[in-house]
């Protein structure tokens, strides 16, 4: 290696960590669950459509695996967002859970997943106020969400979506069946969409 290349990498090496320091929350990591060996622990896979975004029908689509066995599920809403739909696939997801478990949660949303992970705590410091001095958006579904997952050790983990995953995949498709359902069925009103 030249003295050149190396004067590089060491002045490359120096911007990204002066950018660590500059912009520190771009560097979130996100929190380690421990599960509890006493636990049953299920594999949960959901996704989120919304045919016209916002506004429109959508739908979500849920895929549990425990044991071997899976199981689908999935539901549509006349009007509501991408979004709701996809914090709804791991709300039902989660409150379907009888009992206590670790759960592994895959989703395509980063909103979801950074959402539970980064903003939570700090939006229920705020009174559930962004760090922009905004109400939070969703905020029903954030709240039944925080619930839900304080009955189980949750790692969520998130998938880049229409990438080949079978289970991501399927969940897509169970959402956009059930947002196509929806569609005909103007009394399935998403509640909070229209607060």
């Amino acid at each position: 290696m030249t003295t050149s290349t190396h004067a590089r990498r060491k002045t490359a090496a120096g911007r990204a960590q002066h950018q660590y320091q500059k912009h520190p929350r771009k560097n979130f990591k996100t929190p380690v669950v421990e599960f509890n060996p006493r636990f049953k622990t299920v594999k949960v896979f959901s996704d989120g459509s919304c045919l016209r975004n916002p506004g429109g029908p959508g739908g979500y689509g849920i895929v549990f695996q425990f044991r071997g066995e899976e199981r689908e599920f999935s539901d549509g809403f006349h009007s509501t967002t991408n979004n709701r739909m996809e914090m709804m696939g791991a709300l039902i997801a989660l409150e379907r859970l009888k009992f206590s478990c670790n759960v592994i949660l895959h989703s395509d949303s980063q909103y979801l997943k950074n959402g539970m992970t980064l903003w939570m705590k700090g939006w229920k410091q705020n009174g559930w106020i962004t760090a922009d001095k905004k109400p939070v958006k969703n905020v029903d579904l954030w709240k039944r969400l925080d619930l839900a997952a304080s009955r189980h050790n949750v790692r969520w983990n998130w998938e880049k979506g229409h990438a080949g995953h079978r289970e991501n995949e399927i969940c897509d498709r169970l959402a956009k069946i059930a947002a196509y359902a929806a569609a005909d069925t103007p009394h399935k009103k998403d509640a909070g969409f229209l607060v």
